[in-house]
């Protein structure tokens, strides 16, 4: 890593901070990974325990680090953040994101929906829907628990269901 600009108008924690998230995002460290301890910062960068401290806090605090006391420092999982408000496919997302997609479907089943349910998706009194629960991974990590009800006239049978779960 290149040396902190000491005579920066720019914090030396907060350049710290910085190149740490650059060696993260460069891959030379992986989620579990343990990182250089304050002193070691501080010996490398040429700073004081404050600042080596001050940089991991920031990086703690927003979720890109974690500690374990008597431990260290680890590198954390990456977040996921998609927004929710359009259509989006969890498995690109977690594909762009470098990780494999895995879905485990737990439950399949014809169910009378609520009356919440009928009137989002437009459904008779009598209709049924499908209901399917399937736990949603990511490098077999669980991360979402979803849960689906569909039209019974979209799907003609389960093991289509099951193939549309598996791809999407």
């Amino acid at each position: 890593m290149e040396p902190l600009q000491h005579d920066s108008l720019i914090p030396l924690y907060h350049q710290l901070m910085e190149r740490l998230k650059v060696s993260i995002e460069k891959k030379q460290w992986s989620p579990g990974d343990k990182i250089p301890s304050e002193n070691q910062l501080m010996d490398q960068f040429g700073v004081s325990r404050n600042t080596a401290k001050k940089a991991i806090e920031e990086l703690v605090q927003v979720g890109i680090l974690y500690r374990i006391q008597g431990k260290g420092t680890f590198v954390a999982k990456p977040k996921l953040q998609q927004s929710l408000m359009g259509f989006y496919s969890f498995s690109k997302v977690l594909r762009e994101k470098g990780l494999n997609p895995k879905d485990i479907i737990l439950k399949i089943e014809e169910v009378k929906p609520t009356a919440k349910i009928r009137e989002a998706i437009q459904l008779r009194e009598d209709e049924h829907v499908i209901e399917m629960k399937r736990l949603r991974c990511a490098n077999n990590e669980p991360y979402l628990l979803e849960t689906s009800f569909i039209p019974k006239g979209v799907v003609s049978d389960k093991e289509q269901l099951k193939k549309v779960g598996d791809i999407s």
